[in-house]
């Protein structure tokens, strides 16, 4: 039976103990290795596994020079894991399209990666649906680049949403941290703000008039703007909540931190013509 998948209100967290990104120059060993930790953080054993599809960001159109150039890598690294591997079958779930352009690179700024999220759709009539008649399919996703990790955590959300299994990442030329990376604690913070969530803790404490209580509330205030546009803190990549503490760094005082926190629950238009937000 064919599934239909839909978007979710909301984004889910990468697993605890998900790796980190293999590069799209690592070994097909390495990339296995990633495979198997990463199916374990999710109680599944890579033995058990005879195919996994590999999901790509990419529009439905892909007629430009990024979008090969980003293909040859794809296939590159999906030509060793078929050498070296060939007792897994590796299919390609080219049915994955986004649906907006979103030029996330052009907009390089939290609030608008943070509450402006992509939709992806599966493209009618495309060879690569196969995993729509699994019950529960196994995805590596790859990409060429890969920065604060905002797009791979969309694609793994839709994934994961539909009953699909992400295990494991491929992009860039080195390796990126997905799922937070758990930060040393915050005397006085809230227990519930684990992961690297301390470390953006930390720069709010760091103002003049902020004491500890402060942050707390801020942080709450802070994860119900996030809510509000379908996000989370607990669902943030370690990278983005790495950027996100960047922004915090350079405000002087409370006041500037309660004004950048609500501007969150605002949805942020697009900056560039033919954008359009979700």
């Amino acid at each position: 039976m064919v599934k239909t998948w839909t978007n979710p209100p909301a984004r889910l967290p990468f697993p605890k103990g998900f790796p980190a990104s293999s590069t799209l120059e690592s070994p097909a060993e390495d990339i296995v290795e990633n495979i198997r930790l990463g199916l374990k953080s999710q109680g599944m054993d890579f033995d058990a596994v005879s195919r996994i599809h590999i999901a790509y960001p990419h529009k439905a159109i892909t007629a430009s020079r990024h979008y090969e150039r980003t293909m040859k890598h794809i296939h590159a690294v999906r030509d060793r894991l078929e050498e070296d591997y060939p007792g897994i079958s590796w299919k390609m779930a080219s049915a994955i399209t986004e649906k907006q352009a979103l030029n996330r690179f052009k907009n390089d700024f939290n609030h608008y990666a943070l509450t402006v999220h992509q939709e992806f759709g599966i493209k009618a009539g495309d060879k690569g649906r196969l995993f729509l008649r699994e019950e529960k399919p196994v995805f590596l996703l790859m990409d060429d680049v890969i920065d604060a990790g905002t797009t791979m955590a969309e694609l793994h959300n839709y994934i994961t949403h539909n009953g699909g299994v992400v295990a494991a990442v491929v992009a860039g030329l080195s390796p990126v941290e997905i799922a937070q990376v758990k930060a040393r604690a915050l005397p006085g913070l809230d227990r519930k703000w684990g992961g690297a969530i301390p470390d953006l803790a930390r720069r709010m404490l760091a103002k003049p008039d902020a004491g500890i209580q402060h942050v707390n509330d801020e942080m709450r205030k802070l994860e119900e703007a996030l809510n509000s546009r379908g996000n989370s803190l607990h669902a943030l990549t370690n990278n983005e909540i790495s950027k996100l503490a960047e922004e915090f760094e350079g405000l002087e005082n409370l006041d500037q931190v309660k004004e950048c926190i609500r501007l969150f629950s605002v949805r942020a238009e697009p900056q560039l013509p033919g954008l359009r937000p979700d």
